[in-house]
């Protein structure tokens, strides 16, 4: 009979086969999450501009995750753009009120401007083989790791 042909048999997962498909989608997921940061970057590497940002708002990044959501401003020919960084290494104990309301530059890419990074710390600028300003050396009590 026809349901009973390879095509119409229903296979059923064990418990164990599950758990690897959803092991399989989820290592996806991260592979195409990271592929777009990555692509992202290289598209702000290729073509940049640079412009001063505004942080308007320091969130902790939530649940057992460490560090801090960054969430800055900035405006690109007269339209005002938004976004943010994670930093995992940033605590919330006082960062919040230290970055809140301070300007740093913003590098974006020229030609797509909702594409941004905040420059913050040696690494960000590093990031973009740029050279760390020394009016941002107040933020190494933040970051001590990249300036030892």
């Amino acid at each position: 009979m026809i349901r009973d042909s390879i095509f119409f048999r229903r296979k059923r997962f064990s418990p164990r086969g599950k758990e690897m498909i959803g092991i399989l989608i989820l290592l996806l997921l991260i592979f195409i999450v990271y592929f777009i940061y990555k692509f992202n970057l290289n598209s702000i590497r290729e073509n940049p501009a640079v412009t001063v940002g505004y942080i308007y708002e320091v969130t902790s990044r939530g649940g057992k995750q460490p560090g801090v959501a960054v969430w800055y401003s900035y405006v690109v020919g007269g339209i005002t753009h938004k976004s943010f960084n994670s930093y995992g290494t940033l605590s919330n104990n006082g960062s919040q009120e230290m970055f809140t309301g301070k300007t740093f530059p913003v590098i974006y890419q020229q030609d797509r401007p909702d594409n941004s990074n905040i420059l913050i710390n040696k690494e960000d600028f590093a990031m973009f083989s740029l050279s760390f300003p020394d009016s941002l050396l107040w933020v190494k009590t933040y970051f001590p790791s990249q300036f030892n």
